[in-house]
């Protein structure tokens, strides 16, 4: 077993329906042992998604205001990705970490508060659901799966996205969500961000983790 665990960001819009088989790739990867995780960072084009259990609720494949809809395997309602959102896919091991799903929420809650007070920002986790406000204003949401003793998806980050899109839905399946970005409150360099979310994330697994080797573990970033 390779104990690390690879940090990877995307300087390329991502498709929606390649994620998935981005996914099939690390988790047999990981399973094989060729590591712990994968940290990924990127951006997708406008898309809608909608979670697996909320799937007959939609027409997936109609489009709203022309930007489609797509299925996904997370859990959850309907959410927006596209330009100025920074997405945080954590595809990790977590049988082998010996995390709970619901840890792994906790977890990416706290590292964006976290990194948000280092930019002199005020958040907070779990207002109304999973997912980070500052204010009234939620600026990022939360949806994981598990699958074979991997997690896949995770937290979409709004940093200047375009809100006439995301009120296009009702966001996560509540029509009373006030959605935001972070540029509202301040003004943060992405790469420094993204750096900074990277480590205390990190940490943060490190320390609930209950895998014996865990000292051993080692992060590195994948060209």
């Amino acid at each position: 077993m390779l104990n690390k665990i690879y940090t990877k960001s995307f300087s390329k819009k991502i498709n929606y329906e390649s994620i998935e088989k981005l996914f099939d790739q690390y988790s047999y990867n990981l399973m094989k042992g060729e590591g712990i995780g994968y940290l990924l960072f990127l951006e997708h084009p406008d898309v809608f998604t909608v979670g697996r259990f909320k799937s007959l609720k939609y027409d997936l494949s109609s489009k709203i205001n022309g930007i489609p809809l797509r299925k996904s395997s997370r859990g959850g309602d309907i959410t927006y990705h596209g330009d100025g959102q920074l997405v945080f896919y954590p595809v990790l091991n977590i049988s082998l970490l010996a995390i709970k799903l619901k840890n792994l929420v906790t977890i990416l809650e706290k590292s964006l508060v976290k990194t948000l007070e280092n930019f002199k920002v005020i958040a907070k986790a779990r207002i109304n659901g999973p997912g980070v406000w500052i204010d009234d204003y939620k600026i990022a949401s939360i949806g994981i799966s598990f699958k074979k003793g991997i997690s896949l998806h995770g937290i979409s980050i709004n940093f200047d996205s375009d809100l006439n899109k995301q009120e296009l839905i009702d966001a996560c399946g509540d029509s009373s969500l006030k959605i935001g970005n972070i540029e509202q409150f301040a003004k943060i360099d992405k790469s420094k961000f993204k750096e900074l979310f990277n480590n205390i994330f990190y940490s943060e697994l490190i320390n609930i983790s209950n895998y014996p080797k865990k000292k051993l573990i080692s992060l590195v970033a994948e060209s």
